[in-house]
C-alpha cells in the first residue's frame, strides 16, 4: 500500500498537466485538439532551464477562422493577454494559420520559463457574432 499512494499522488498530480509529458529524452510534449471561439486563448507553459529548440505544428481540423500561436517569456503575458503591444509579436515568435509548422532555437533567448499560446486571430477586435470559430490540433514539442 506505501507503494501504491505515492503513484496515486503522482498520477493526480500529473493530470492537471493538460496534455502535458516530458520523455526520458527531456522532450517536453503539448498537444490537443480544441475549438476557440472569438475570446478564447489555449496555454501551454514550460519551465526548467537547457530548452535548445522548439517545434510548433498545427492542423486546422474544421475552422472558419484562423489562430495565431505566440512564444513568449513570462514577463510579456500580461501584455499578450491584456491585449497590448508586446515584443513578441514579431514573424520570428508567431505562426498564424489553419495548417502549418514552426521551428527555431531557443538557447539564444536564456528563458528559463516561456508560454506558447494559442488565440483567435480577432481575440482583440470588438466582439462580434461573425468571427467564426477555430478547430485544430497542435503539438508543441521542446527539447
Amino acid at each position: 500500500m506505501r507503494v501504491i499512494a505515492p503513484m496515486m499522488i503522482l498520477i493526480m498530480m500529473t493530470s492537471t498537466l493538460a496534455g502535458c509529458t516530458a520523455g526520458e529524452d527531456e522532450e517536453l510534449i503539448c498537444e490537443d485538439t480544441i475549438t476557440l471561439t472569438q475570446y478564447e486563448v489555449y496555454e501551454c507553459e514550460f519551465t526548467g532551464t537547457g530548452w535548445t529548440h522548439i517545434s510548433i505544428v498545427v492542423d486546422g481540423t474544421d475552422s472558419s477562422s484562423t489562430i495565431t500561436a505566440y512564444t513568449i517569456p513570462p514577463d510579456q503575458y500580461d501584455s499578450w493577454i491584456n491585449c497590448e503591444d508586446f515584443e513578441m509579436m514579431s514573424q520570428q515568435y508567431r505562426l498564424q494559420t489553419n495548417d502549418g509548422a514552426k521551428d527555431f532555437g531557443l538557447e539564444r533567448f536564456g528563458w528559463e520559463d516561456f508560454y506558447v499560446v494559442f488565440e483567435h486571430i480577432d481575440s482583440c477586435e470588438d466582439e462580434a457574432t461573425d468571427r467564426g470559430v477555430a478547430d485544430f490540433y497542435f503539438k508543441v514539442v521542446v527539447t
